[in-house]
């Protein structure tokens, strides 16, 4: 067998081995710097833009104020409310105190939402419903249907004209934001409540422009400005909507004349003429 054995003799230069050049070498990170490189482009931009903002924003004033959904109040009063005003600058307008001015000064707005653009505001507001009025001690008292009282005014006659007069029980004292209080503390208000959902029920709330509650057994309401209806007790109250609506069907499509229609006893009902200052409670 043949064997090749290699001996280094004393002064011969020995070379360490080779190996690839880039081995243990330190190379630069591109991926970092290019991340770098991105970072600083996207901060000067950002820079720019708000450079460029705080020279434009004082430019963005409201010229059109548009108010959407109002009945009751007027445009201008929904907008004065707010305390916005046409050149106000639209960065500097602050929404949510805009919403609550409207909201306590504007007791009849139930919601509302105020949206800017680029030069304008758009309020849009939804007004309570069922929102009724009385008299006490020579005031006007607005109320709900859960008789939190909404506003008191000494003349309002005209004003409050679209909203339902209602004959109360006698009352005792009035604060707004609070219910009404009743001469009679134990006084259940449930057939007035029960009176209110069965004119719903049977689509005639809206038809009706006062009522008589004053008097648990004797509740009456008028209907269209032209009848007077003597319901009595809250009780049987569909079967004496079903015998109205009969005797209108009946009698009242046939003139214009103004009639007292009572149907408190629905085996008799009766129908009879009057003039017209007979009709409210």
């Amino acid at each position: 067998m043949n064997t090749t054995t290699t001996v280094q003799t004393p002064g011969e230069n020995v070379l360490p081995p080779t190996r690839p050049p880039h081995i243990g070498k330190k190379q630069s990170n591109h991926a970092l710097l290019k991340g770098l490189r991105v970072s600083m482009l996207i901060a000067g931009c950002m820079i720019f833009i708000m450079g460029l903002l705080l020279l434009l924003l004082p430019m963005l004033k409201v010229q059109s104020i548009e108010v959407e959904g109002n009945v009751y109040y007027n445009a201008d009063v929904i907008i004065a409310a707010a305390g916005i005003e046409v050149g106000d600058e639209l960065p500097a307008i602050d929404l949510n105190l805009a919403l609550r001015k409207i909201l306590d000064n504007c007791p009849y707005v139930e919601r509302c939402t105020i949206s800017p653009s680029l030069f304008s505001i758009k309020i849009t507001v939804v007004e309570k419903e069922n929102i009724m009025k009385t008299m006490f001690q020579n005031q006007y008292i607005t109320f709900g249907r859960d008789f939190s009282v909404l506003e008191i005014v000494d003349e309002g006659e005209a004003a409050l004209s679209p909203f339902l007069y209602v004959n109360l029980p006698s009352i005792a004292s009035v604060t707004v934001g609070k219910t009404i209080s009743f001469a009679d503390n134990d006084l259940d208000t449930g057939y007035i409540t029960a009176l209110w959902n069965a004119l719903e029920v049977a689509e005639l709330f809206e038809d009706v422009t006062a009522v008589d509650v004053s008097e648990r057994f004797s509740l009456s309401f008028v209907l269209d400005e032209q009848y007077r209806v003597e319901l009595g007790k809250i009780g049987n109250i569909d079967v004496k909507f079903a015998a109205l609506k009969e005797i209108l069907e009946e009698k009242g499509k046939q003139n214009q004349e103004c009639a007292v229609v009572d149907v408190s006893d629905v085996q008799k009902p009766t129908y009879r003429p009057v003039d017209k200052s007979e009709l409210l409670p």
